[in-house]
């Protein structure tokens, strides 16, 4: 008896802890502090730059994994091969401004990347090299006339030089309005707004990246990519948004309310918005006051008035960055990022709550499982149990004594 109740008191607890979930460090959090140590111990690691004057990118990978002290299978840096299109093009380095004979690994590769046009991507613990104009994956649907003049602007502009370290879909994107509003003092047609849609796409991290003469549009896939996002244009606005997520739908019909109050609001222009957690009332009253700046005496007495329903006063944007964007669409990015819809009146717009999606639906039921919901008896099961056999444990030891007692 007395060998029997620590066996009973270890399968008790072996049972309790069988289906604990273990914490786990999140995977975007491993997989960038995996990218930047993996980084670091690039730029330790140096060699010669004597035998490196001129070359391919091939012979740039072989001394890569020569200068490495650990094989891939011990946790060594992995060297992807080249791709067949990069393999045979020479690079030229210049090293005169180097004032020592040799160069970080970290460095050999950016230049050689800059040098032989390639994108520079890292994953984890791999480095590997693509070339700068790959296919392009286009969408499947018509493009409007304004559209077609975007996209001919994105492929006709060249950026001589991009450099991006450790940055977000968002950094990525200011530094793209940054470069547009540059353009726009050369060019006769103006470069198109950028819009990064959803919280979670604008914090998902590209790494680092390293390009010359590369065109807007190649520019804006690569990006897309890395961010493992997707790239569309609306009217003159380049838009990343999630596989699969709505993207702002600026069209009205034509003879309603909302068509005419479209032509009113889409002559008004607003040069900058910067907004970042702000409730739907603070963004609203910034039009307001914007529309005061902009609009002459006439469309003053004429002006649309904003609405808001008093549920949705503390409704909040996350974040929208956009320049010379219409009133029109920014209050239709206003409801897409603050999940609200708008109704039209003869001289207002109001903001009301989205319908909740129908309880019923013609959709086929998902062949997910779905979570049981038990009552709190059998939820509690396996803690009754323990305690019935804490019990029956005590009283055998107690029974135990007693008998050896007499």
């Amino acid at each position: 008896m007395k060998t029997l109740i620590p066996i009973l008191f270890l399968l008790c607890a072996g049972w309790l802890a069988a289906d604990e979930p273990t914490a786990a460090i999140p995977k975007a959090e491993e997989y960038r502090a995996t990218e930047y140590e993996t980084w670091q111990e690039l730029g330790k690691q140096i060699v010669p730059v004597a035998d490196l004057e001129h070359g391919t990118l091939v012979d740039v990978i072989r001394v890569c994994r020569l200068a490495q002290t650990k094989s891939p299978e011990e946790g060594g840096i992995v060297f992807a091969d080249a791709p067949p299109e990069l393999t045979g093009k020479t690079i030229d380095f210049d090293w005169s401004t180097l004032r020592t004979t040799e160069v970080a690994l970290s460095e050999l590769i950016r230049r050689a990347a800059e040098n032989g046009k390639a994108t520079l991507v890292q994953e984890g613990r791999s480095v590997l090299f693509k070339a700068m104009n790959y296919a392009v994956v286009e969408k499947e649907r018509a493009f409007g006339a304004e559209e077609i003049e975007v996209k001919n602007w994105l492929e006709r502009v060249i950026i001589p030089r991009v450099e991006l370290t450790d940055t977000t879909l968002s950094e990525a994107a200011e530094f793209l309005r940054m470069r547009t509003a540059e353009i726009d003092s050369l060019e006769a047609r103006k470069g198109p707004s950028m819009l990064v849609s959803g919280h979670e796409l604008r914090t998902a991290r590209i790494g680092k990246l390293y390009l010359r003469n590369v065109t807007f549009w190649n520019l804006l896939h690569v990006l897309a990519e890395k961010a493992k996002a997707e790239v569309d244009i609306v009217d003159d606005i380049v838009v990343f948004h999630g596989h699969g997520s709505k993207v702002p739908d600026f069209n009205a019909k034509e003879g309603t309310l909302e068509a005419r109050i479209k032509e009113r609001l889409g002559k008004k222009i607003v040069p900058r918005v910067e907004y970042e957690n702000v409730t739907l009332v603070d963004a609203v009253d910034f039009m307001r006051m914007r529309d005061a700046e902009i609009s002459s005496e006439a469309e003053r007495a004429e002006r649309i008035d904003f609405r808001i329903a008093p549920e949705l006063r503390e409704r909040r944007i996350s974040e929208i960055r956009i320049r010379n964007v219409s009133q029109w669409k920014l209050i239709k990015l206003f409801a897409m990022e603050s999940g609200t819809e708008l109704e039209f009146g003869e001289n207002f717009v109001r903001f009301v709550e989205a319908p909740t999606p129908a309880a019923e639906s013609d959709d086929p039921p998902s062949s997910e499982p779905v979570e049981a919901k038990g009552s709190p008896l059998m939820a509690n099961l396996r803690w009754i149990v323990v305690g019935v056999v804490a019990c029956v444990v005590g009283f055998s030891f107690w029974l135990t004594r007693r008998m050896a007692r007499s």
